[in-house]
């Protein structure tokens, strides 16, 4: 299991989700419930998608779930936080998970850009 974040990066990540909300708002769509475009690379291999995607911010954590299919299901994890992961941003609409594992245990990292 990865280590707990420390607090100034889980407070980082925070502020990633939040302008990742602020923005989805902004383009009309839901939060809780939209699209986005899901890139995992794995081991130098890219896997892209459409899937569904829920954002929140509750009173200790954020989370990003991930609603995929069959494939994404079997391979990677359903739910990221920034007590765990790390959350950044290269653009706005757009959030990089660092610092997570599929469910075999290899590193991955996963981009999501919202999509509608």
């Amino acid at each position: 299991m990865r280590k707990k974040q420390e607090i100034e990066q889980f407070c980082a990540s925070q502020e990633v989700i939040r302008n990742y909300i602020d923005y989805v708002k902004l383009q009309g769509g839901n939060p809780v419930h939209h699209q986005a475009r899901v890139l995992v690379n794995k081991c130098g291999k890219d896997i892209c998608k459409l899937l569904e995607i829920g954002t929140r911010i509750e009173t200790n954590e954020s989370i990003i779930d991930i609603c995929g299919d069959d494939e994404f299901c079997r391979d990677y994890h359903p739910r990221y936080t920034n007590t765990f992961q790390v959350f950044k941003s290269y653009a706005m609409g757009s959030i990089i998970i660092q610092e997570t594992d599929d469910n075999f245990g290899n590193p991955v990292q996963i981009e999501l850009s919202f999509y509608k």
